[in-house]
């Protein structure tokens, strides 16, 4: 037999044998639909035992959902529109913000209708830090229902998903150029006054090289991108500062998550009132697993042992000044630790490995505005710690027993950590963050704007 014929007879085959299994297929669903209901029921039921499970990020939401707002009772929908905070913050308005995520899993976890409505009638302000979670919930819980649906699962899934009554213009821009609105709506609008930095979604595997380097090039062309508007370029030095800057913090996402995925964004809003031109930058990096308390107190995770020894010095030391481990406290040991994990050389992955964190925290800051009517902020929740900088309290910089400079931010005025921090920028909230978020909330203006 010659070589084509051989092919021929191969590809014949093939077909027939496709015929006869699409043949198998017809008859089968032929059987399935005259089936009494009790052998349904059970074919069903063996189905719905194969349904996909929630992905890894929202089964740790899944354990965790309940603690970011405690006290709180779950109620379903039962098709009402489930209603935006008037201010969308987990910063600012924290209490308020937490109970809508943990009503936003409630309904698009026990999805008891097909239509989700996202009412937005008496919300006037989303700050990045609030929206970003929202947008992931979206995403992972939309892709669950495909995945569900492809099997031909015929569960109550959420297929329509609106936001209705926008009547703040602001909140309206924000949603279909940076918000949810590209989650729910697949919009992807453009205003002059605004630069948006869409969500990434980094995932972590071996397999996957060059995806920190393309999200942080991304996240500096973002910030030029901003700066532009004011005339003001980062050179060549600058700008391998701040990519070396982001591209640790990313790392730093990476290294101490205990889930695969870490998520970055930006927005910015150009202003132009009262005859001032200036703009209010933000830009989130987060992550869902572990916090940086629940991994330094974990002998699995923590893989420097080096820094336990002073931690639970320093425990023992507040605990004797009743600083925590007391009735209303401000602190808890979580609180101390998260703080001293900040410092420059703290790491729980590796011994006198730098931290990148308080770096974009000092290099951020310096972008602000000096105005006292703008209060720039940077974020950092993890767990039940919220640390907070706006430049009240100063980065210094130190000698260590080696005589090696090194960086801290201690929010008291010793500039010690064997001293009670600040409790209006350290504290320790009833609400819980299932990971760590970082948040750049930066007001800029033309006169005062000096980068390095």
């Amino acid at each position: 037999m010659s070589k084509g014929s051989h092919q021929k007879q191969v590809r014949a085959t093939a077909r027939g044998q496709k015929r006869f299994l699409n043949s198998v297929r017809r008859q089968d669903k032929v059987y399935q639909d005259t089936l009494p209901d009790p052998l349904k029921a059970t074919r069903w039921a063996r189905t719905k035992r194969n349904l996909p499970r929630y992905d890894s990020t929202l089964e740790h939401l899944l354990k965790h959902y309940r603690k970011l707002s405690p006290g709180i009772v779950d109620k379903k929908l039962d098709g009402k529109p489930l209603r935006v905070p008037m201010f969308f913050s987990l910063t600012h308005y924290p209490v308020e913000s937490f109970a809508f995520l943990r009503k936003l899993f409630y309904a698009l976890h026990k999805a008891d209708d097909t239509h989700l409505v996202l009412d937005y009638g008496q919300c006037l302000r989303i700050d990045l830090d609030a929206s970003v979670c929202m947008d992931v919930l979206l995403t992972r819980f939309i892709a669950h229902y495909k995945r569900t649906r492809k099997l031909g699962a015929d569960l109550k899934r959420i297929r329509i998903i609106d936001a209705i009554m926008l009547h703040s213009r602001e909140v309206r821009k924000f949603l279909q150029s940076t918000g949810s609105g590209q989650v729910i709506q697949g919009i992807n609008a453009t205003f002059p006054d605004i630069i948006s930095c869409p969500l990434r979604t980094r995932y972590k595997s071996p397999h996957r090289k060059g995806t920190k380097e393309i999200t942080t090039t991304e996240l500096v062309q973002y910030l030029q991108a901003c700066l532009a508007r004011f005339d003001k370029k980062l050179n060549a030095k600058d700008r391998e500062r701040f990519s070396d800057i982001i591209g640790e913090v990313l790392a730093n996402a990476e290294d101490h998550s205990s889930l695969p995925y870490n998520y970055s964004i930006g927005h910015f809003n150009e202003l132009n009132g009262n005859g001032e031109h200036s703009g209010r930058f933000q830009c989130v990096i987060l992550n869902f697993g572990k916090t940086i308390y629940e991994r330094l107190k974990d002998p699995n995770d923590c893989k420097n042992k080096d820094i336990l020894p002073e931690m639970q010095r320093l425990s023992k030391r507040y605990t004797e000044k009743s600083w925590f481990g007391v009735k209303d406290a401000p602190f808890e040991e979580e609180t101390l630790w998260t703080l001293y994990a900040l410092q420059d050389g703290v790491s729980s992955v590796a011994p006198h490995r730098g931290n990148g964190t308080i770096q974009f925290i000092r290099d951020f800051l310096d972008l602000r505005s000096k105005e006292s009517n703008k209060r720039s902020v940077m974020t950092l929740i993890s767990g039940h710690t919220r640390i907070q900088f706006d430049g009240t309290h100063h980065l210094q910089d130190k000698l260590n027993d080696k005589g090696d400079t090194h960086t801290v931010i201690t929010f008291n005025k010793a500039g010690s950590l064997e001293e009670k921090p600040d409790e209006k920028f350290v504290t320790f909230a009833s609400q819980y963050f299932p990971g760590t978020l970082l948040y750049a909330d930066v007001y800029v203006t033309a006169d005062h704007l000096k980068p390095h």
